[in-house]
């Protein structure tokens, strides 16, 4: 907990906007969100997340692992990435409030082209072989090259909102 606080308070001193912060299901599992950003300081900040992780556990005698799945039989560590597009004029291209799900058809596509693709990305974005032990059913990883609204073993989930913003939740990369 402490050292979670000291890794929010350094993220905060870099300019991160921390959106929440908490204990995740496994022992010493955490989850730390910050907020959205374009597509390339997204990528920056998450390289910048990793190393003052990094740095804080060791500052406290801890070691940090982004390891997904480094014991077996209980949950592992997943990156679930949110996602939404916007057109220059700002407008959220994913939103649609006559939908049931408040998702356009713009978002339906881009849901199926995740899906077709999956098998071509998670060699990117899941590049060892203890990636793949996550990836099993029971623990609340996703197994099932759909998506869903609810269902956490699905690749691809649509949270709720708690903006007024649409987004889906690529949920395999680690």
């Amino acid at each position: 907990q402490d050292s979670r606080s000291d890794i929010v308070y350094g993220l905060d001193e870099m300019g991160f906007e921390v959106e929440a912060s908490h204990h995740e299901v496994a022992e010493g599992q955490h989850e730390i969100n910050f907020t959205y950003e374009d597509a390339l300081e997204a990528a920056d900040n998450i390289a910048t997340f990793r190393s003052v992780v990094r740095a804080v556990a060791a500052q406290n005698d801890l070691h940090a692992t982004f390891m997904p799945k480094p014991i077996p039989e209980i949950n592992g560590s997943g990156m679930h990435s949110h996602i939404s597009l916007f057109d220059e004029d700002g407008k959220n291209a994913f939103d649609n409030d006559d939908d049931e799900f408040n998702l356009s058809e713009t978002a339906y596509q881009f849901m199926g082209g995740i899906l077709n693709h999956a098998p071509a990305f998670t060699a990117v974005t899941n590049p060892t072989v203890n990636s793949y032990k996550r990836l099993v059913p029971g623990y609340e990883a996703p197994v099932y090259v759909a998506w869903s609204d609810v269902n956490r073993s699905a690749l691809v989930r649509k949270p709720a909102a708690r903006v007024a913003a649409s987004r889906i939740e690529l949920r395999s990369p680690d």
